[in-house]
């Protein structure tokens, strides 16, 4: 067997870094919460206590039009509801993800699942 010495070729594809992990808030399109009001749709996962340049504690959605939908044709929403983050996490407390939803907004404002 030969002994091939590969050659650095100064990209970064050839570290073969991966992701960081503390990053991934899933790998598909970002959609507005605007955009999902008053439409049902399955909830399949979401990460917590996520900063973005609104605030803190944020929660990212994955969403997909079904309940087997793959990830790269999900979208993802973010959120700081109150009522959406009690929701997710009695789901991942009964570990019953995916569920099907619907987004509402309150009179007075703010989204929630129904």
């Amino acid at each position: 067997m030969k002994n091939i010495d590969i050659i650095d070729d100064g990209t970064l594809s050839f570290l073969k870094i991966k992701r960081n992990p503390e990053r991934e808030w899933f790998q598909c399109k970002q959609i507005k919460q605007r955009d999902l009001e008053d439409k049902t749709f399955y909830v399949l996962d979401y990460k917590d206590v996520i900063k973005t340049k609104y605030g803190t504690d944020r929660v990212v959605v994955l969403v997909g039009k079904t309940s087997d939908a793959l990830e790269k044709d999900c979208g993802k929403f973010f959120s700081n509801s109150t009522d959406i983050k009690y929701v997710l996490k009695e789901i991942r407390k009964l570990n019953k993800f995916p569920r099907q939803v619907t987004l509402r907004k309150h009179e007075r404002g703010g989204y929630y699942f129904e």
